[in-house]
């Protein structure tokens, strides 16, 4: 529920660029049919050969060759184009996030600053800011590319021979749900990986700044013990972030494999049994390469996304905060103040229940 609120919210940034995203999406979707024309125009080639290779049609082949040239260097040129884009959509998203950000700090109360250190608010503005940035450049082309890659793939498979179709997708169903089980524990991972990276940031501040201090107390022995306590944490927690994400690539790997080995030796099979040609066994494995590989790359970019949500919800806590002194709406600006302030039995605290200042009585 709090990531597709996060979710949510960072599309809302992306309303103003809808135009260029428009444009990015279109050309993603014709460079993955271009490519995905590939594997097709492979297995024509492979079937130019009649009982042999002395027996081979060039001017056929050629002509195959020259088209595959055309269509993957236009693929090339979109992927290229597309980036160029992108780049130039995530920058400016997370420029007007960070910009946002910085705002909502200045409107902030002073007791909001008593309860946060330095170095916390300044790796949210920097940190958890630039992994949202990252995400943006890489992982939303490259999703969106994936899932039309995959639908694409699985399309001409099905073409090409509904069995063999059949049989790699048996092991899907093994893929999907290992990756579902591992969303939840790694996202509670990342978030508490930012909480911590926070607080180390935090306390290198304090440290620094309060330098002078901890000097003239003899601090310093507890001052590294504490760091290192922080730092520990960090450590432990970014280990079992990365293990939890970095399992999902390796299980993908190893399940389209097992898909693979189905494919070829019942392709054999059926071969053998003169069902299919060796072109169309060539064109399906290549698909089916083209059909896994996006499915690898989502699990991939797994990672990131769930750091991205994790640094954009910290960015959103900040933003959610109400400052404890609103101006009404019909407020009235003091251009020219005269007179004197008196102070009667005035009590002032930053958190409840507990008085910075007491019974205070003073005329200036």
């Amino acid at each position: 529920k709090d990531a597709k609120g996060t979710l949510r919210r960072l599309l809302k940034y992306l309303e103003k660029k809808i135009g260029k995203l428009i444009l990015v999406f279109v050309m993603t979707l014709v460079s993955s049919i271009f490519s995905l024309i590939g594997p097709y125009l492979i297995g024509k080639a492979i079937d130019t050969m009649k009982d042999g290779i002395n027996r081979v049609d060039f001017n056929r082949l050629f002509s195959i060759v020259l088209i595959m040239i055309t269509f993957y260097g236009l693929s090339a040129f979109m992927s290229w184009l597309q980036t160029f884009i992108m780049v130039d959509v995530a920058q400016n998203t997370v420029k007007e996030l960070r910009k946002n950000l910085f705002a909502k700090l200045q409107t902030l109360s002073v007791s909001f600053f008593d309860t946060k250190t330095h170095g916390d608010i300044m790796s949210r503005l920097t940190n958890d800011v630039q992994t949202v940035s990252n995400t943006l450049m890489q992982s939303a082309v490259s999703i969106f590319s994936s899932l039309i890659t995959v639908i694409g793939a699985l399309v001409m498979m099905l073409v090409l021979s509904p069995l063999l179709t059949f049989i790699s997708l048996i092991t899907i169903p093994l893929g999907m749900s290992i990756t579902w089980k591992i969303a939840g524990k790694t996202r509670k991972l990342f978030v508490t990986q930012q909480k911590e990276l926070g607080e180390l940031n935090g306390y290198i501040e304090e440290m620094i700044s309060g330098q002078r201090v901890v000097k003239a107390f003899s601090r310093e022995k507890k001052t590294i013990e504490e760091f290192g306590d922080i730092n520990n944490r960090l450590r432990d927690v970014g280990i079992k972030a990365q293990i939890y994400s970095g399992i999902v690539p390796p299980l993908m790997n190893v399940i389209n494999r097992l898909s693979f080995a189905l494919v070829a030796g019942a392709g054999g099979w059926l071969v053998i049994k003169g069902t299919i040609t060796i072109g169309v066994i060539a064109s399906f494995i290549n698909y089916s390469k083209h059909f896994a590989r996006p499915i690898n790359q989502i699990a991939n970019q797994f990672n990131m996304i769930q750091a991205a949500l994790a640094g954009a919800e910290r960015v959103f806590e900040i933003m959610d905060e109400v400052p404890e002194i609103i101006d009404e709406p019909d407020s009235i600006i003091l251009d020219d103040i005269k007179g004197q302030v008196i102070f009667d039995d005035v009590y002032f605290e930053y958190k409840k229940d507990v008085p910075v200042l007491k019974n205070i009585n003073l005329e200036a």
